[in-house]
Order: structure tokens, then sequence, then C-alpha cells
């Protein structure tokens, strides 16, 4: 970008290019990284006040401890993430995340999103407009159509790629393996704080519990929630129990029409994966290539593979097909 720049005050200086264009002459960064972990702490900061306020209003803040609380926030959260995702890796997938998240793209003006006459105006009718898109094309930028003052690194490109062989990375995959981290593993981590922090945001220092004796009677018992220091916490609760409700939230927020059956087969195949040392690092990448696969309308994949099956059967049978049949691989769910 900085060499972009200096090529259009060149432009600029030979007179090749409109000077008084307030934003196609001496380019300039208004905007860029947006920190995606600092966006997400504030997305989850207005969701837990949302789910405090329900559990409040519904009376479901009444739980013993903490097994009770996720017992009663798993039955709200799976209506919840269909619509705003919790998970972390969910939250970067939704529209509350933007391209500039991605370290990838950067702004060169100020201008409001909305404003549609006026961004055609400043930079669509600019004298230096072609001039612009053919100096990203040469030096790897994509215009954003919708945001054309926005321009985003195009990471497959030579002329991005010679760049990015400066510090290290040669080729795409180099580059997202070296610059980038895995939203899963993050996102376990922080889901066990996060837990811990709603619980101890929403559970009350005591409620009232009547009981019914076997005479009739009534005895109202006072119950006081449990209280965990941060080290007892996490001693009790494992990084397995964390991750089989991280998994749980995600297989709603990416596919909250799939059978329980299906979804629950999917969850205990993965969580003997996460008990095998050398598999550990894989699951959450299996996981996630898994469950963006597009599901059978009846919400199960065990049901695209068996239908596929009758098909081949049934055109073998009519001397259409081979015998050989579907039973796994990398394909479908048997393979992962």
């Amino acid at each position: 970008f900085n060499e972009m720049c200096l090529q259009f005050q060149k432009c600029v200086v030979k007179g090749q290019i409109d000077a008084s264009d307030p934003f196609l002459s001496n380019l300039k960064a208004y905007k860029a990284y947006v920190d995606p972990k600092k966006e997400y702490l504030a997305h989850y900061k207005v969701y837990n006040d949302g789910i405090k306020t329900l559990m409040y209003n519904r009376q479901l803040n009444r739980f013993k401890d903490f097994d009770e609380f996720v017992s009663i926030l798993m039955r709200v959260l799976k209506t919840s993430v269909i619509d705003q995702p919790y998970t972390y890796a969910g939250f970067l997938k939704s529209n509350n995340v933007t391209v500039m998240s991605t370290g990838l793209a950067i702004e060169i003006a100020e201008s409001s999103y909305m404003n549609d006459f006026d961004k055609y105006n400043e930079l669509v009718k600019s004298k230096n407009w072609q001039f612009f898109v053919n100096t990203c094309n040469t030096y790897g930028f994509m215009i954003d159509y919708n945001v054309p003052w926005r321009i985003v690194a195009d990471i497959g490109a030579q002329e991005v790629l010679k760049y990015s062989r400066k510090y290290g990375p040669e080729t795409v995959d180099q580059i997202f393996a070296f610059q980038y981290e895995k939203s899963s593993k993050y996102g376990v981590e922080i889901l066990k704080k996060m837990l811990y922090e709603l619980y101890n945001y929403v559970k009350l220092d005591s409620y009232d519990e009547t009981e019914t004796c076997r005479d009739g009677s009534l005895i109202k018992r006072q119950i006081y929630p449990k209280l965990y220091a941060p080290n007892v916490f996490y001693e009790k609760y494992s990084d397995e129990y964390f991750t089989k409700i991280y998994l749980t939230l995600r297989m709603i927020e990416e596919q909250p029409n799939i059978d329980e059956v299906e979804r629950e087969k999917i969850i205990t195949e993965q969580m003997k994966l996460l008990n095998t040392p050398k598999n550990r690092n894989k699951v959450y990448t299996r996981f996630e290539s898994i469950i963006n696969r597009p599901f059978d309308k009846v919400g199960s994949l065990s049901y695209s593979v068996y239908v596929q099956q009758l098909r081949d059967l049934e055109a073998f049978e009519q001397g259409e097909g081979t015998i050989i049949l579907n039973t796994g691989g990398s394909s479908d769910i048997s393979g992962y």
C-alpha cells in the first residue's frame, strides 16, 4: 500500500493525475485493521446482558451450581444462536464482522456507508478513478464493489505474494498458516472464561425454594448458589467439558435443523478424537469442515449417504452402474 501511495505522489508531481481530488490523489489510510477479538468481547458483553435480563424475567436464574446453570443456559442459547452467534467462530462468520477484521483491507476515505450518491460522485466519477482501478490491479488490490473506497489485498495475486515473501510466507497456504490462527482454538479458551463470568453475573446471592413434605405441609428453604474460586472452577471443569459445549453451539449455529441424534453422533466422534493427543489439534479444523457441508433437508448427513447408496444399487440392478458404493471417505461423515 505504501508503494502504491508513492506511485500516486509521483503521478501528481508529473501532472498525470488530478492533484485536487480529495481522495484519489494523495492516498491515505483512514481505516485499516479492526481486531475481531475486541469486537467479539464487546459482542458477548451485550449478549450476556441480554441473557441476564431474560433469565431474570423468566425466573431462570434459580440454580444451585454451575451444572444447573449450564443446563438452563443451553436451552436459552439453542434458540438465540440461530439468529445471533455466541461462539467466536460463529461471530466471525456473521454479518457482525466485516472484511476489515481480516487485516487485508484498507479504507482510503472517510465516507458514510449509507450515502450511495455521495460515494458515487466522490469516487466513481473522479477523473482519477480509472487510474485508481488500474493501479490497484498493478499492486494486487481488489476494490470493494459496495464500498469503493475500500481496497482488499488479493493474497493469491503474484503482486501480493512478492511482498509477502519478504516476511516469510511464499504461498497463500503459508500466509494462512503463519499469519492467522484457528478461531476454534481461541473460541474454546474464551468460552471457559465467558461462562465462568456469566455464571457469577447471573446467579443470585440466594433464593427461596419451597418443598412439599409427605404430610402435605410446605417447607421454605433458602438456597445459596455455589461459589467457585477460579482455580477450583477450572480444575473441576475440564477442557473436554467446555469443548463439548462449544461443539454443540457451533452445530446449532451452522446447522440448526439437523436431527439431534445426528448432532450428538458427530460431537461424540469429535470428542473421541480430542482424547487422542496426535489428533487434538486437528479436531476443530475437521469439525468446522463437517458442519459447513450442506446437510440434507431432513437434517441428517447419513441420510444423504444412504440415499446415494440406494441410487447406486438401483443403477447396478438395471445394468447402468457398478456395485461400488459410497461407504466412506473424504466426502462423507464416516471419513472424518
